[in-house]
Parts: structure tokens; sequence; C-alpha cells
């Protein structure tokens, strides 16, 4: 069961990541003289359609520090995940592994005890 939510939830995460390297991309904003950084999809697609920047409506930034920090403290968690991903399926395969010899080892005694009983 664990081996198997692993990937599902690697691809969750793994989108996550791919999410982050578009959070600080600079989006020119026509009669704007700045960039803008951090936009949420509905603003995004707003200012792309040419709506103008509302800083007091829009969940955007302008200033690229601010992304840079939150860029930084996003990527800091989504790689503590994969580590996290990548302990949980070192002892899941682990326990599967040794779960299943151990009990083809006992199943195999106790076929032989039968067997030889028999005999």
């Amino acid at each position: 069961l664990a081996n198997g939510s692993l990937l599902p939830i690697f691809s969750i995460i793994f989108t996550d990541i791919l999410l982050i390297f578009f959070k600080c991309t600079p989006i020119p904003i026509a009669n704007f003289s700045a960039f803008v950084y951090d936009c949420d999809t509905d603003d995004l697609t707003a200012l792309l359609a040419g709506a103008p920047f509302d800083p007091a409506t829009m969940a955007c930034t302008t200033n690229l520090t601010t992304c840079q920090t939150e860029l930084l403290a996003e990527g800091t968690e989504k790689s503590l995940l994969f580590i996290a991903i990548g302990v949980s399926a070192g002892v899941a395969i682990f326990l599967q592994t040794f779960l299943f010899g151990r009990i083809g080892t006992l199943l195999t005694k106790r076929l032989r005890e039968e067997s030889f009983k028999s005999i």
C-alpha cells in the first residue's frame, strides 16, 4: 500500500516544483513601468488579456526580492518532501522485500514439514 502510493505523491509534488520555477518569471504588463511576479492563475490570465494591473485586488507582487525569498522557502519545503518520499520509499521497499522473504521461508518450512510427515 505504501509502495503503491509513493508515485502519485511524487507526481503531485513534482508538479508543484515545476510551478515554482515559474513563480518569479517576470511578466511585462502594458502601461506599467515594472514587471509583475508571482501571480495567481486568474490574475495572470487577466493581465495577459490586457486588464490593467491593480495591486489592491490582484495577488501579484512587483518586488523581486520578496518573490525570490518565497521561492527559496517553497523550494526548500518541496526538497524536504522529496527527501521524505525517498526515505519512505526505501523503508517500504525494504519491508516489502524482507516480509515477502520471511513469509516465503515460513511457507517453505511448513510445506517441507507436512511433506516429510506424510512419508
